[in-house]
């Protein structure tokens, strides 16, 4: 069912078929954000994507920003990728940076 595409586990789930469309927002809608309380602090230097696949649906960029708090929440850039190569399903790891959050 339709319903089962706006359950946010789906973008951490591990699934490399599974998608998550976020409910209420447009189809073109083309600024997403997740926020993951990781509940302690880590040091953060990489990260992996795996996209769905296709370069309709595939995310093109990202920046990943960590808190020191939970709410209210206060954001601080670790690293901006500007290219994220779409249209395969592979993993893709990025790294390079070091960012301590929760």
């Amino acid at each position: 069912t339709d319903y089962e595409y706006f359950i946010a586990e789906k973008a951490l789930d591990g699934d490399t078929v599974s998608i998550w469309f976020p409910q209420g927002t447009s189809q073109y809608y083309n600024n997403w954000y997740i926020v993951l309380d990781l509940t302690t602090t880590y040091r953060l230097t990489r990260i992996a994507i795996t996209t769905y696949g296709d370069t309709t649906h595939d995310i093109a960029a990202f920046r990943l920003q960590l808190s020191h708090t939970e709410r209210p929440y206060s954001w601080e850039d670790v690293v901006s990728v500007r290219i994220v190569r779409g249209g395969t399903s592979q993993r893709q790891e990025f790294g390079g940076f070091r960012g301590t959050g929760r």
